[in-house]
């Protein structure tokens, strides 16, 4: 399917934009943002081109995995 331009999970390609720049801004990897647009060519985008990328969801800031909580097991009485 084609990227629409009010794709909240689409940006377009910058002047002076690189893969690289754009999956950093996006807070993911190169190879993310290549497979998210397969048969992306890394050395020829331009500018205006769109590209999907995944959003940064504002309750996984500071966060580095899933939380645990310790349980201790207790006894009865």
């Amino acid at each position: 399917s084609a990227i629409k331009e009010k794709d909240e999970d689409c940006y377009q390609v910058r002047w002076g934009d690189t893969c690289w720049s754009i999956a950093r801004r996006h807070g993911m990897k190169v190879a993310e943002l290549t497979a998210l647009n397969p048969g992306l060519n890394p050395e020829k985008i331009k500018s205006g081109d769109y590209l999907q990328v995944r959003r940064i969801a504002s309750t996984s800031r500071g966060l580095s995995g899933p939380r645990s909580i310790p349980v201790t097991a207790g006894r009865e009485p």
